[in-house]
């Protein structure tokens, strides 16, 4: 009797293992399926899932600002590794923050809203100006350093594109930059302040720059990160007209500059890159005898690292992870798509899309049984990034035509009463809004300055009031104005 208790027991599992050996084929060859015929029909649209076409091409080392002697530790690893082999010279790249913590770590822009920039405890006096230059000063090495390699013609870091772990890819020298910005304009803003207008000028090249020299990469926080240098960059701009502190010359360089900048081409390549940074990610989840590791290391967790999780993550079928990179792909196209136009960008198009996909989402349950658990993971809300870039564009647009509008005061002693007056002779053609493709706002207002604004991202006519909070998409307008009484030094 104990010998056919034991014979059933092993034909029963035997069975079983017969049937989930059979399941798991007929759902790898189901995902893998769906995988071709979805990628297919992408390719056939102009998409490619080529990874490294959006990848920057190299440049040779003494050409390239990203190997100056400052950055070039960042992305020098020990191989096979993201670890850098000179943790001293990364160590002393990293003090370089600590400059900000007087001031409060982070820098406020306060142009937006109309004001100068708040030197935290230090007053906007002469005496506060060279206190916060003196501060400063430990940068200056640095700093010459980076505006003699911004003679070099090209910029690209070496970021490991082709690590396994693709969401471990680091980006550490995107918060360098952004540091060594918020010290330049503190310096500039300083300089403004003490009359040094030349030493402004040349932080306010740099700071452009630094914006521009991660311009190519593909991910979507670089773009985020150059929106957020550009607002940086506009506050010395922007307090050198409000003084009345610029010259033609300088002004024409800050036009050309900022006329330059195109974040929404920007956006539609970093959104076209994006989605396919993962696609190893996902090559590596179906080859991994373990899988749920690599996932839960995405979302900063461990649940998976036991016994029950490790046999889990050996029974799923690996199918399912082409049937989970359909869905990522299917539901980040379908936020992306129609929102960006010939002219601009669609608020209600973009808020649609989002809310539409994101629905799709639901509990941990619902999108494990539906193959959309790594997409409840990694799908970014989109919206915000377009929110943010199509913004930027904005405060570009905005600042090139305050440039041209003080040229115009310049020649003339007054502003204009329309903006057409500007062209062709301080700007080629006068940008429009990239909301609404309607011309921007402008009027004269009575103390002999003017308002120029965007309607925003809620598409509605605010007369130039500005929402408190920057990140508001209901409320406000995107606003480019002065103090009603113009600031005299």
């Amino acid at each position: 009797m104990r010998w056919k208790f034991w014979r059933g027991l092993l034909l029963l599992l035997a069975g079983l293992i017969t049937l989930l050996a059979l399941y798991q084929a007929e759902e790898n060859w189901r995902g893998r399926r769906a995988w071709d015929k979805y990628k297919s029909m992408a390719e056939a649209k102009g998409d490619s899932f080529d990874f490294a076409q959006y990848v920057p091409p190299p440049v040779p080392d003494d050409q390239n600002f990203a190997m100056t002697p400052f950055f070039a530790p960042l992305f020098d690893y020990v191989p096979g590794s993201q670890n850098p082999r000179d943790t001293n010279a990364v160590r002393r790249i990293d003090s370089v923050g600590a400059l900000l913590r007087p001031f409060g770590g982070t820098i406020q822009e306060t142009w937006v809203e109309g004001k100068p920039l708040n030197f935290a405890y230090l007053l906007r006096t002469n005496a506060g100006a060279l206190q916060v230059l003196e501060k400063l000063k430990v940068a200056d090495p640095v700093l010459n350093e980076l505006q003699d390699a911004s003679r070099r013609p090209y910029s690209r870091f070496n970021i490991n594109y082709g690590w396994h772990f693709s969401p471990g890819i680091t980006l550490q020298h995107l918060g360098i930059i952004k540091q060594l910005s918020a010290i330049l304009e503190l310096r500039a803003c300083s300089e403004l302040t003490l009359g040094r207008t030349d030493g402004a000028f040349q932080d306010v090249g740099l700071m452009f720059h630094l914006m521009n020299s991660i311009r190519s990469e593909p991910f979507l926080i670089t773009q985020i990160r150059r929106a957020d240098i550009l607002t940086e960059t506009l506050q010395p701009i922007w307090e050198g007209l409000a003084h009345r502190q610029w010259s033609d010359k300088q002004l024409a360089d800050f036009t050309r500059q900022l006329r330059a900048l195109d974040f929404l081409d920007d956006d539609v390549r970093a959104l076209r890159g994006e989605p396919h940074l993962f696609d190893s990610f996902f090559a590596s989840l179906r080859s991994t005898p373990d899988p749920l590791p690599m996932i839960d290391g995405i979302g900063d967790r461990a649940d998976s690292d036991t016994f029950m999780g490790h046999l889990v993550g050996l029974i799923l079928p690996r199918g399912w992870f082409y049937f989970e990179e359909v869905n990522y792909h299917r539901l980040y196209d379908e936020q992306k798509n129609d929102v960006m136009t010939p002219k601009g960008i669609d608020p209600d198009v973009a808020e649609q899309k989002e809310a539409a996909a994101h629905a799709e989402l639901g509990s941990v349950a619902h999108d494990l049984l539906h193959h959309e658990l790594i997409s409840r993971i990694l799908l970014p809300t989109i919206t915000n990034f377009e929110r943010r870039l199509a913004r930027a564009q904005t405060y570009a647009n905005l600042a090139s035509v305050g440039c041209a509008l003080e040229r115009y005061r310049l020649v003339h002693g007054q502003f204009p009463e329309a903006l057409d007056a500007l062209a062709p002779d301080f700007l080629p053609a006068v940008p429009r809004d990239v909301i609404t493709d309607q011309p921007l706002k402008y009027r004269l207002t009575g103390d002999g300055e003017f308002l120029l604004y965007s309607v925003g991202w809620n598409k509605k006519d605010d007369k130039g009031v500005v929402a408190k909070d920057t990140l508001d998409k209901t409320h406000g307008d995107w606003a480019w104005k002065y103090p009603a009484t113009p600031l005299t030094r």
